[in-house]
């Protein structure tokens, strides 16, 4: 029973990753976690780089229109009233982008704080890895063979039935054949 439990923990090894590779693994995890994070924060720096060129584009189409009318022979007041009416629905417009973009940054950055206080809470030393994957495998061999001893108890239950079967047919075969020779 010692052999084949040994058996099974050999091929159990060879199965799973050593303890460099699944340390390598989580620490690729990390990394690939922390570049995602880096590159939202990358696309959220580039849009608000896209806002700050639109307001400046604004302010140019602000200054165009400025000169255009004074081209015109409207009256102050008309042109006035024009450019506050054009600048307070450009400004609202715009305001409400800067308050989107800016709850979404703020929830990013919630979030990102967030998983960078779960990940230190959950970090473990070496030490306590080990000793994790140590009692891992320690509960998992003597799980193997609690199931191999349970598996040849019913193997041998099992072989004592197939004997008192044949033990039974023989006797039914004995009867049978006497019954019939008389």
């Amino acid at each position: 029973m010692h052999g084949h439990v040994s058996v099974e923990k050999d091929i159990s090894e060879k199965h799973h990753a050593t303890l460099e590779e699944r340390l390598a693994i989580i620490e690729q995890q990390l990394g690939e976690c922390s570049e995602n994070n880096s590159q939202a924060m990358a696309k959220l720096e580039c849009h608000h780089k896209e806002f700050s060129c639109s307001l400046s584009q604004l302010h140019g189409h602000v200054s165009r229109e400025k000169e255009s009318r004074e081209g015109h022979h409207a009256t102050v007041n008309e042109r006035l009233e024009h450019l506050e009416k054009y600048v307070g629905e450009s400004a609202d417009k715009h305001g409400k982008h800067i308050e989107a973009v800016n709850a979404k940054f703020n929830l990013f950055s919630g979030n990102l704080t967030a998983e960078k206080g779960a990940r230190e809470k959950q970090h473990l030393t070496i030490e306590e890895r080990l000793a994790l994957i140590d009692r891992q495998i320690k509960e998992c061999s003597e799980s193997q063979a609690e199931a191999v001893g349970t598996q040849k108890n019913a193997h041998k239950e099992l072989c004592a039935t197939i004997d008192r079967l044949h033990s039974h047919v023989r006797v039914e075969k004995d009867t049978r054949e006497s019954h019939c020779a008389t």
